[in-house]
């Protein structure tokens, strides 16, 4: 038995777990009827079955001594926890008692076990299948290696065949290079004066031929780039065509933009105007009926003069509000609009010019778009107020002689 062995088979986990059957069933013993102590005890005895087949089934030669240390410290706590329990009865013991095991399920993935049947079957089938495959990839080698030498074979008879065949070809030019050796003397004055002529002429045509191929390539050479010359002029008028088209659509898409803000603008603009008429034609009935319940008094009354006086400057508040809200709008309607028309015509506008102006004009046009403070409200004049009355209703008569 080596040391591994001897230090799992006597490590104190071993006795501490066998006390755990008996403690569990004095524990039950003690709960009685009580379902809510027999569930607990039920989750214990599964936790505690589920350790003890785990450090049954551990392979000792793998398992870290460390982990049977904290798996004793924790079984021991459980133990302690659950005899008191069988002393005292208390149904907290047990909830305690389950916590600490919950930490024992944490560990029990690091037990290290033996591989299981059914992992060597699979390992064995894994093995017969290499080797099924190793036997039919080697037959499928011999196979190939007998094709290839029977091909092998056929190329050396056609091999032998071959030289056989250069062997007679060469005997009979042999025997004719013999018999017409003389002849070829006898005519050789002849064919040395035949054969200097047609050189001089091959030699003339040779000339010819490579002058007209020289100018053909010379002129194929020069159409070529002229061609790429015209194509490469026809790629840049549509790539700037590409990009004055982009930059088209990315303007119009912008003063659309700014449309649809004006649009919304104007519309907010025209409910606050009919919220501010409204209150002023409320205030002006408060007023009337202020002034004719006086004159119908026969005795003047300060407290229903003070409460209409009241109503009066809360309508005139909500007409001074919504009359500012009003004129907000109305101005971001204006700066949307002229932004619309502005990006509108900048397109045409563009086209005119020559191209190193169209950069500049673009660029500057960044710098006006992006990354700008928001324009002042109320027409760009800054409103300063405290919230009260006096200043709102002095800001609508302002905005009333304004538009007057």
């Amino acid at each position: 038995m080596s040391r591994w062995q001897n230090h799992l088979a006597t490590h104190p986990i071993g006795p501490l777990i066998g006390e755990f059957p008996q403690l569990l069933v004095k524990a039950e013993v003690r709960a009685g009827v009580d379902s809510f102590a027999a569930t607990e005890l039920a989750r214990l005895r599964k936790i505690i079955d589920r350790v003890t087949r785990g450090v049954d089934t551990a392979e000792p030669a793998l398992i870290d001594p460390q982990l049977l240390t904290d798996l004793f410290s924790e079984l021991e706590t459980v133990h302690a926890v659950l005899g008191r329990y069988v002393v005292s009865g208390r149904a907290g013991d047990l909830e305690t008692a389950n916590e600490f095991a919950t930490r024992l399920l944490a560990r029990l993935p690091y037990i290290p076990a033996p591989p299981s049947l059914r992992e060597l079957d699979d390992v064995r089938i894994t093995v017969e299948e290499v080797q099924s495959l190793a036997t039919s990839y080697i037959a499928t080698l011999d196979d190939d290696r007998k094709e290839l030498l029977r091909r092998l074979d056929f190329l050396q008879g056609e091999a032998q065949a071959a030289v056989r065949a250069v062997e007679s070809e060469r005997k009979r030019l042999e025997n004719s290079f013999s018999s017409m050796s003389h002849q070829f003397l006898e005519q050789e004055g002849a064919r040395s004066s035949k054969f200097e002529d047609a050189q001089a002429t091959r030699r003339e045509l040779y000339e010819e031929l490579k002058t007209s191929i020289t100018e053909q390539a010379s002129g194929l050479i020069a159409y070529f780039r002229q061609q790429s010359d015209t194509e490469s002029v026809r790629l840049t008028e549509l790539r700037t065509r590409a990009e004055e088209v982009v930059g088209a659509i990315a303007i119009n898409g912008m003063a659309g933009g700014y449309k649809t803000i004006a649009d919304r603008e104007m519309r907010a603009a025209r409910v606050w105007q009919l919220f501010t008429v409204a209150s002023m034609l409320g205030l002006v009935w408060i007023a009337y009926g202020t002034a004719h319940g006086v004159q119908q008094q026969e005795e003047f009354h300060w407290g229903p003069f003070a409460v209409r006086v009241f109503i009066a400057l809360a309508v005139g508040v909500l007409s001074a509000f919504t009359a500012k809200q009003a004129s907000e709008h109305l101005a971001a309607e204006r700066s949307n609009r002229k932004m619309q028309l502005e990006l509108t015509a900048l397109v045409p506008y563009l086209e005119s010019l020559p191209e190193n102006d169209q950069h500049r004009v673009k660029s500057e046009l960044v710098a006006r778009l992006f990354a700008q403070p928001l324009p002042a409200l109320s027409g760009g004049v800054s409103v300063k107020t405290d919230g009260n009355a006096a200043d709102l209703i002095k800001l609508l008569l302002e905005a009333l002689a304004k538009k007057e």
